[in-house]
């Protein structure tokens, strides 16, 4: 790689990285092309030999996080122990949760914008950039269907669960208690909202047709 590669490279690592703290200070209205370029002490014209657009800007964001979000669920599920098919299949699953309880502690920022992303009515990012951020959200959502499709053939789950329409469900019921943290802080002791989430993933997967008792086990399996 080119010294020049290199420094583009970095500069383009600076401006993601003042981006995500812009987002933290001030969300995503207040992330602005003036402010990132301030933050990394860079003129707003340079800036756009980088990156052309805010919204260019925000769909490298999200390309970025949920790829960042994929490696951490490969880890976990790289990280499995040994053991049966079928409590396998059930860890896979319960991996994949966890993956994005953690994701959610440890990156806030980043997960907030999932969760602008997702419930948020209005365009954020046009046309054009949409189908970097797309691959991406894809990308994820085929490992993590094809880990429900695993948990149909070894037979926990029922015949008749669909794995796509199962893996919506499963991120989208996620959301709910992680994006419940403001209610947590303002009411001491109403919720947790990981505990919670830990429980709408095992009451999914015993919907689906697990066995209450080889989910704990599954659990267990990851402790």
């Amino acid at each position: 790689m080119s010294t020049r590669q290199k420094r583009r490279e970095r500069l383009e690592s600076d401006i993601l990285e003042a981006s995500t703290a812009l987002l933290a200070e001030h969300g995503l209205e207040g992330l602005t092309v003036a402010r990132i370029a301030k933050a990394i002490d860079y003129t707003p014209g340079a800036l756009y030999r980088y990156y052309p657009s805010k919204d260019a800007i925000i769909a490298e964001l999200h390309r970025a996080f949920v790829g960042d979000l994929l490696i951490a669920v490969e880890q976990r599920l790289a990280d499995l122990p040994s053991g049966p098919r079928e409590q396998l299949a059930l860890a896979a699953l319960v991996a994949c949760s966890e993956a994005y309880i953690t994701y959610a502690r440890v990156h806030p920022t980043r997960f907030r914008l999932f969760a602008v992303a997702l419930a948020d009515p209005r365009t954020f990012v046009g046309a054009e950039h949409t189908t970097t951020t797309l691959a991406a959200y894809m990308a994820l959502y085929a490992t993590v269907s094809g880990r429900v499709q695993e948990a149909v053939q070894a037979g926990v789950l029922r015949a008749d669960v669909e794995p796509g329409q199962a893996t919506l469900a499963f991120v989208l019921a996620l959301q709910g208690p992680l994006q419940a943290g403001k209610l947590a802080a303002r009411v001491p002791g109403l919720l947790d909202a990981e505990a919670l989430a830990r429980t709408v993933t095992d009451t999914l997967l015993v919907g689906w047709g697990a066995d209450p008792g080889s989910v704990v086990t599954a659990r267990s399996a990851l402790r």
